[in-house]
Order: C-alpha cells, then sequence, then structure tokens
C-alpha cells in the first residue's frame, strides 16, 4: 500500500499509489493526479474528505454509501462523479468523455502525447479476448481507474504506460488511433482483460 516509484521499460518515472481497497482506485488516482500535476503527495484521507466537496455526503457513490469524512474506500468511485469532483478540488478544467471504444483510444492519445494526463475508465470483461469484442456478448463488469500520463514509441509503435493502483506498478500496452485500447495486466492472479470504455481529460 502507499507510494512507490516505478520505472517503465521505456526508463520514464511515476509515483504510483498502490489502493489501499478494493473499490478505492478512485481515489488512489486522484492522489497520483495531484502528485503528478501540483507536485505534492496526499494521503487518502484528504482526497476522501474532497468526495463532500459540494456539501453532499453522498457525492461520489451510486450507491449512496457515505462518503467524504467517513468514506473509507469501500464504495467506487462512479465515472460521471470524477470530472466534477476533481475539477472542483484542483480549481482547473477538465472534461470527461464517453465514446466508441476506437474514440476513447484516439481522444487518450491525443491528450498524453500532447503532454497532458488522463485518468482512464478501464472495463472489465470476463470472455473479452483481444481482437474478438461483440458488443452484447462480452458483458461488462466491473470497472477500473488508471492514470495515463506518457506515450512512448519502439520500432514504430506507439505505447501507452499506464500508473496502476491495483498492484501499484506500471504497465505498458500498444496503443493505437484508430483501434481499442485492449488493457491485459496480470496482478499475480491471472491475467484480466479490460478495454479502455471512458476517461477524464487534463490537458496540459
Amino acid at each position: 500500500m502507499g507510494w512507490h516509484l516505478r520505472v517503465s521499460r521505456f526508463g520514464s518515472m511515476h509515483h504510483v499509489f498502490r489502493q489501499e481497497n478494493v473499490n478505492a482506485c478512485g481515489t488512489a488516482c486522484a492522489l497520483m493526479l495531484f502528485q503528478r500535476l501540483r507536485g505534492v503527495k496526499l494521503n487518502s484521507q484528504d482526497v476522501y474528505r474532497g468526495y463532500d466537496a459540494y456539501g453532499n455526503q453522498q457525492f461520489g457513490t451510486r450507491a449512496g454509501a457515505a462518503v467524504g469524512a467517513n468514506y473509507d474506500g469501500s464504495a467506487g468511485t462512479w465515472y460521471d462523479d470524477m470530472a466534477r469532483y476533481l475539477r472542483n478540488s484542483l480549481g482547473m478544467p477538465c472534461t470527461s468523455y464517453q465514446g466508441s471504444h476506437q474514440e476513447c483510444a484516439k481522444s487518450a492519445l491525443q491528450t498524453v502525447g500532447d503532454g497532458g494526463v488522463v485518468l482512464a475508465s478501464i472495463g472489465w470483461h470476463d470472455t473479452l479476448v483481444k481482437g474478438t469484442f461483440i458488443a452484447g456478448r462480452s458483458m461488462r463488469n466491473g470497472g477500473h481507474w488508471v492514470l495515463f500520463d506518457k506515450v512512448s514509441s519502439f520500432a514504430g509503435t506507439r505505447y501507452m504506460v499506464a500508473s496502476d493502483p491495483g498492484d501499484g506498478h506500471v504497465h505498458v500496452f500498444p496503443i493505437r488511433e484508430n483501434s481499442a485500447f485492449w488493457y491485459e495486466p496480470d496482478y499475480g492472479d491471472g491475467m484480466r482483460g479490460g478495454i479502455l470504455d471512458g476517461l477524464v481529460h487534463f490537458p496540459k
């Protein structure tokens, strides 16, 4: 748990916060974002308190669990709350985006390639097989937040570097403008199948 300094296979350095609860990936990504954009390392309670920035003790969870000072990371941060929360906390422009899988990959590649940062929503799919995703036949089974802040190239292929709070490491996968971005980390308990299906932009 806590902060780790990781180096990607391309030599880039990343401050990664390993989430403290099974559903605390959103708050962990908020911590990494604050470090990346502001150069400060906060603790999880600082971020949890920020969840009631609108004076709404249920802000941040569609399920209605208490957050703010009472939040413990046991409830996930829903996609439609993330941009509002971070925009208020950081006091800077950010926009959320949900489009096709191909459009999400193109948008993330453009933002990070231009020096920006993206909080990426990864949808897990139990039956996802790379290159054979068929809407309606591979149902989304939960999601995960990771931080994209570096694009590297090798042998004509571009790679997205993801700081992942799930295991506190960086993971690198190829990304192409007009193709879905497949995210398949191995957390030590078998490879998972994920696909980028939404994001929150922080342009440079």
